[in-house]
């Protein structure tokens, strides 16, 4: 990554925060960050792990993401006779103002909700194909402020059926939280990544306050996506 501060300009006395990048390149891309999460959430423990592993994660300079992710939850979960797995993938570009040091976080996708198709009782499977828009290295705000980085953010949604109701146990992405957060590149050769996912306890229907996510028109909210597009 480039060098975030140095020194003080010599003709304007303010520090230097970042210096434009001069290709997609230099910009580093962290996977792991949280997507949304739900206003209810509770129960959060680090006591069980839930992570998540993806073996062939591919970002391109031309605005293409391929990959796929595999989720592990070893502590309770809630399981009854029909469950469904949902991935709230999204991806977002980080900005930083070259002198005040300000960041500017703006979402390049719409969070596209991928549904697994090979789900067991602790783990998921999911297959991501999407496409954002590629940003450029200094936008036009507050006089240009350059690209520092994009994020690959992640929430994964359990939702179960119990008779008539519905449960939900909503897991947060949380690599932020532990050091080495994974790190690719555009048009790099796909490696192992890895990281965690927060723990919290299965809600009932009745609890769910909902989560929202910026996208690059209006807000995305999940419970009202799961109460529209899971059928049993």
């Amino acid at each position: 990554m480039r060098p975030v501060v140095q020194s003080p300009t010599p003709t304007t006395g303010f520090p230097v925060y970042a210096t434009p990048a001069t290709s997609l390149s230099e910009i580093p891309i962290f996977v792991g960050k949280m997507t949304l999460n739900e206003g209810n959430n509770s129960g959060f423990t680090q006591q069980y792990a839930v992570s998540w592993t993806s073996d062939d994660l591919r970002i391109t300079t031309d605005g293409k993401v391929s990959g796929t992710f595999q989720v592990t939850c070893n502590g309770p979960m809630a399981v009854y006779a029909q469950f469904k797995d949902v991935l709230f993938f999204q991806v977002d570009g980080n900005y930083i103002h070259p002198r005040f040091g300000d960041f500017l976080h703006q979402p390049l996708s719409a969070v596209v909700p991928v549904i697994s198709e090979a789900s067991d009782e602790r783990s998921a499977k999911f297959q991501v194909e999407t496409t954002f828009k590629v940003p450029p290295l200094i936008n036009d705000i507050d006089g240009g402020m350059p690209l520092l980085s994009l994020d690959v953010t992640l929430t994964w949604v359990r939702v179960t059926k119990s008779e008539q109701q519905l449960f939900v146990q909503v897991f947060a992405g949380d690599a932020n939280r532990y050091p080495n957060k994974p790190q690719i590149g555009f048009d790099q050769e796909p490696q192992t990544l890895t990281a965690r996912f927060g723990y919290y306890a299965v809600l009932p229907e009745s609890a769910i306050k909902g989560g929202r996510a910026l996208q690059p028109e209006g807000e995305f909210e999940y419970a009202s996506w799961l109460r529209e597009n899971i059928k049993w």
